[in-house]
């Protein structure tokens, strides 16, 4: 992974951890890893779907689908706005 990646995955990650839409249950969660695969789970799914879904479904998708959650795109519009900024930059 190019250093670059590894700066957006770590930063990506961050600001899911900040958020953190598991609450006290991610203590409970053998395998997570600080984000860092839903962060390149993110990463990933933009750079495949970028025109079919927008950033705040894509968040909500992998999160919905990686942990059982039932998170709405409102849950997920404040993060993905940072993801997205994140992912946009050059």
């Amino acid at each position: 992974m190019s250093e670059l990646m590894d700066d957006r995955v770590a930063r990506i990650a961050k600001v899911l951890e900040d958020w953190n839409p598991l609450g006290n249950t991610s203590i409970q969660v053998p395998d997570i890893n600080g984000y860092q695969t839903e962060a390149m789970d993110i990463i990933s799914g933009h750079e495949c779907f970028l025109s079919e879904l927008s950033i705040v479904e894509l968040v909500q998708g992998v999160l919905n689908e990686a942990f059982m959650l039932n998170l709405s795109r409102d849950d997920c519009r404040q993060a993905a706005e940072k993801i997205h900024s994140i992912i946009s930059e050059d």
